[in-house]
């Protein structure tokens, strides 16, 4: 799924109910999607309509353990069921909305020891051979402890990450890190434009960024004159992925008039 409020229920309502969460990128193709999901042992799949029509239904009769699609958006079991030809092979098709009608009142997180897998990314394809990374529930303290101190986040703070949905920095600093912090967290579900940007940054009164190195590079490119005299409230941005070079980084510090860092992920571990 794109950054849509079911993304995050299902993350919290992984791990509250001591599942693994698996985050996959809404723009991978089905090769990859395939190879990711029969690697993780992947048994429920969050979608929607579109992306299931576009990669997913094209994919399933190369994954024999799936046993659950979920697809958001489907109002009614016969709109999901309609969206998938009948086969032997074929998992459990539902609306997303009537699965979670169906649940119970009342839910008891399950007890998870600190070296119980709580995350299971897989690495870019650029960057060579797609390796899966799994992380434990104790990873919440370095998450949290590299929040604080490379992205200077504490408790009423706003921010904003703009990472890809289906990264690491999308779960650990887009999700888990603000919540714990007790940080106010924006999310914009609409694709990267630089003036759509300044705006929630000034109307929101963003205190720290954290954007990926692209929409920093774009900015450099096409946004300075769009952007406002000054952002009252932003003190920081924070670069995610590739470092940013000395004269991006240098460009990019004089339009926001902040600090620009390199952020918790470009970090030596």
């Amino acid at each position: 799924m794109g950054r849509i409020p079911e993304m995050y229920v299902v993350a919290l309502g992984s791990l509250k109910a001591g599942c693994v969460f698996t985050p996959l990128a809404p723009g991978s193709g089905a090769d990859a999607l395939a190879e990711c999901l029969s690697a993780g042992d992947a048994r429920v799949l969050v979608t929607t309509p579109i992306l299931f029509r576009r990669t997913i239904a094209e994919m399933l009769d190369r994954l024999p353990d799936l046993e659950l699609v979920l697809i958001v958006g489907a109002t009614e079991d016969s709109l999901a069921e309609a969206l998938l030809p009948k086969s032997d092979l074929t998992p459990t098709v539902m609306s997303f909305g009537v699965f979670i009608s169906e649940g119970h009142d009342t839910f008891e997180a399950a007890p998870t020891p600190p070296d119980a897998p709580a995350l299971l990314h897989f690495t870019s394809e650029r960057r060579g051979d797609r390796r899966g990374v799994l992380q434990v529930h104790d990873t919440v303290v370095a998450q949290v402890a590299s929040a604080a101190t490379v992205l200077d986040l504490g408790r009423d703070d706003v921010y904003w990450c703009t990472a890809e949905p289906g990264s690491a920095a999308s779960t650990s600093y887009g999700m888990i890190a603000p919540l714990v912090l007790g940080v106010t967290a924006i999310v914009d579900e609409a694709e990267f434009d630089a003036r759509r940007l300044y705006g929630i940054l000034a109307d929101q009164s963003v205190e720290v960024l954290y954007t990926d190195a692209d929409a920093v590079q774009l900015l450099q490119r096409n946004g300075p004159a769009m952007a406002p005299a000054s952002f009252d409230r932003l003190r920081l941005v924070a670069s995610i992925g590739e470092a940013l070079d000395t004269t991006s980084a240098r460009r990019i510090s004089e339009v926001f008039g902040v600090p620009v860092v390199p952020g918790p992920d470009q970090w030596p571990r």
